[in-house]
């Protein structure tokens, strides 16, 4: 029916005296040349972020002559808080790779294994979100950052951000925490190390001249989205599993489970509360619920 509705059309077309063109069925495909002549192929928009470091300025309000007469003559109120209003500049920026995301922040007093001195370091957890979708495995990086003091040119000191090293993971990083070090290491010092969470694994990291090492890994569920830490005690949250609950042994290097909520269970965060002698797990889900777990 298709065929003889065509060729229909093509002996009315040419009775006219016009001739009969039909249109291709599959579109035409520009080519690279082609594209030149209309200004050249479209750009992929790439989302850049960044760290940045922020500082509390106060601002002072206005002076309006015109309201302090009225306020005069109207015998207005007086308003008792005289403080400028505080906004927040950067004073310094880290940008990102293309594509990379900062997940997480935490501010830790990291131990070096050599020195045994502790030092205070901003540490935050990425992770890279491409357009390529499924087909190219999730990464991210623990970035660890100093603040310096700069001299300027007007002789007063501002902080920098220093990138002193960087660690690849796996998986994106979603959460990080402080863990206390083994005695042999910070004998006199309050620092420890550094507990990661990318994706499903947990991994403990040492400092050592500059540059995080890997002593210890856990294996927990799916995807952790959330921990916190009493101790040695850690509270791990998975996106689709719930809640486990793992020690730290740091003379032994090693993450134990102890105990973990059977139920599947979408957890959005998490907390540990030390009641008294009780420590008690509360757990945000998805349904709009508030769990109090206790091991």
């Amino acid at each position: 029916a298709w065929k003889a509705g065509r060729e229909e059309l093509r002996k009315e077309v040419e009775a006219t005296g016009i001739p009969f063109e039909p249109k291709p069925r599959r579109p035409k495909f520009i080519e690279d040349d082609e594209l030149v002549e209309l200004g050249g192929k479209p750009r992929v928009m790439e989302e850049l972020h960044s760290v940045k470091l922020m500082h509390a300025m106060s601002e002072e309000p206005a002076d309006d002559d015109d309201d302090d007469d009225d306020d005069d003559e109207g015998g207005g109120e007086e308003d008792g808080d005289d403080r400028g209003v505080m906004k927040m500049v950067a004073i310094d920026e880290y940008q990102l790779m293309p594509g990379e995301r900062g997940l997480c922040i935490e501010h830790v007093s990291l131990v070096d294994e050599e020195t045994k001195v502790a030092e205070k370091f901003i540490v935050v957890g990425t992770g890279f979100v491409t357009h390529d979708g499924e087909d190219v495995s999730g990464r991210g990086r623990v970035l660890i950052f100093r603040l310096s003091r700069i001299n300027t040119a007007q002789g007063t000191k501002i902080l920098k951000l220093h990138l002193v090293s960087e660690k690849s993971c796996r998986s994106g990083v979603m959460a990080l925490a402080q863990m206390r070090a083994p005695q042999s290491v910070a004998e006199s010092s309050s620092g420890g190390f550094l507990l990661a969470a990318a994706g499903r694994i947990l991994e403990m990291f040492s400092w050592r001249s500059d540059t995080l090492h890997r002593n210890a890994f856990y294996d927990a569920q799916i995807c952790t989205v959330n921990i916190n830490v009493v101790k040695d005690y850690i509270l791990v949250a998975d996106v689709y599993k719930s809640i486990q609950f793992v020690r730290w042994r740091p003379d032994l290097y090693s993450l134990t489970m102890l105990g973990r909520d059977i139920d599947p269970l979408e957890v959005f965060s998490s907390e540990l509360m030390v009641n008294g002698k009780s420590l008690l797990m509360v757990v945000a889900d998805a349904h709009q619920n508030l769990r109090v777990y206790q091991y």
